[in-house]
């Protein structure tokens, strides 16, 4: 009888893993057809502006353009690019990111990001906002997980989904 108690509470462990392991991947990797979006992320900030980052994967046969973004946390939502002009740092809006076949783009510091200005609320770290792409092949909605304000990339960013 106990050893039917133990078996019962390993099976209830294990289930409650997966679960939980499925609860992870759904909120670190949102998809639309063959388009992925993996680990996005914020920095924690109560500034008025903020960053987003992800891996963007166009899996797919056929071009994917990104053309807009939208978030319910700030008034105004852009993809930018970095750049340095006169020794001075940055960022432009880009209006549209295209993605070829089998291409993977990164937004990451210093590079391509969705910039999030006047935001609704400080970015508190440990917390999950969303993210709308609009993309050609729909709207992909991200998850974004808030790091710390001194994050240079997503905590479990280097783990396969």
């Amino acid at each position: 009888m106990k050893t039917r108690h133990i078996l019962a509470a390993a099976v209830l462990v294990f289930q409650n893993a997966v679960t939980v392991q499925a609860e992870e991947k759904i909120r670190h990797m949102s998809e639309i057809s063959d388009l992925k979006a993996i680990h996005a992320w914020a920095p924690a900030t109560d500034a008025d502006t903020a960053f987003v980052y992800f891996e963007l994967e166009n899996e797919g046969e056929g071009p994917v353009s990104v053309t807009g973004t939208d978030s319910p946390i700030a008034e105004a939502v852009e993809i930018v690019g970095f750049w340095l002009r006169q020794g001075e740092e940055t960022y432009e809006r880009i209006a549209a990111v295209p993605l070829s076949p089998g291409s993977v783009i990164h937004f990451e510091p210093g590079g391509l990001a969705v910039r999030l200005s006047r935001l609704t609320r400080p970015l508190i770290q440990g917390e999950h906002f969303t993210l709308d792409l609009q993309t050609d092949l729909g709207t992909l909605e991200l998850d974004v997980a808030i790091e710390a304000s001194s994050a240079t990339a997503h905590s479990h960013a280097g783990h396969s989904h």
